[in-house]
This record gives structure tokens, sequence and C-alpha cells, in this order.
């Protein structure tokens, strides 16, 4: 689980695995893989 602290007001919508799945089905496939790519290598680039 992630967790982060807003500095200003903020509207926080929670997107659960299926969710993204469901998304990303409706998308182009550039897109969609493009956005794969930032999602793998997220845990990366937070160490």
């Amino acid at each position: 689980m992630a967790a982060a602290r807003a500095t200003e007001m903020t509207t926080l919508i929670i997107v659960n695995k299926r969710m993204f799945e469901e998304k990303l089905n409706k998308t182009d496939s550039f897109i969609r893989r493009l956005l794969e790519i930032f999602v793998e290598n997220v845990p990366s680039a937070s160490r």
C-alpha cells in the first residue's frame, strides 16, 4: 500500500487493479503500453 501527503486541498480517486486494467483495455495500444511501462517502473523510481 502506498502513502502520500498532500500540501493543498486534493481530491483522491482510488483505482484498484481491476479498474485500472478495464481503463487500459479501452485505450489506444500505444498509450496502453506506455502506461504499462510507467507502472512497471514506479517501484524502482521510489527507491
